[in-house]
């Protein structure tokens, strides 16, 4: 009679490694899909930057940080982007950033664009995003 409750103990702590073995595998996983963003956010800067510019498209100071915030949400913003990725964008493709917390400034100029209608803001997955207004 003790055999049975061995061989469940044994079941059960088999499944649990391999729970654990899985749940290892989709943090690897989610990893992999983060990096794989993070480079196609990088080459998505570069070929905007360089499409038809002859050169970066915010270097020539011609916008200013509300103008070229509106520009990057239009260029990049189709299914909704966070202010630290506009602000990446901007730096990558020559903007100037004045201050130590460019995030924030572009954060403040992304809200104030959508309190007037410019763009779109909403909240998903604990992250303000902003999307173009079409």
């Amino acid at each position: 009679m003790n055999e049975k409750p061995d061989r469940l103990k044994l079941l059960k702590n088999k499944y649990l490694s391999q729970i654990t073995e899985r749940e290892k595998e989709l943090v690897s996983l989610r990893e992999k899909i983060r990096l794989i963003d993070e480079l196609e956010s990088d080459a998505e800067g570069l070929s905007v930057a360089t499409a038809g510019n002859g050169g970066l498209k915010y270097s020539n100071g011609k916008y200013g940080l509300t103008d070229a915030s509106l520009d990057a949400v239009m260029t990049i913003g189709g299914d909704g982007v966070a202010a630290p990725k506009v602000a990446k964008y901007l730096k990558d493709n020559g903007f100037e950033a004045k201050g130590k917390n460019f995030v924030i400034s572009v954060g403040t100029a992304l809200k104030r664009l959508a309190k007037r209608g410019e763009i779109h803001s909403e909240r998903r997955e604990g992250s303000r995003l902003f999307t173009p207004k079409h």
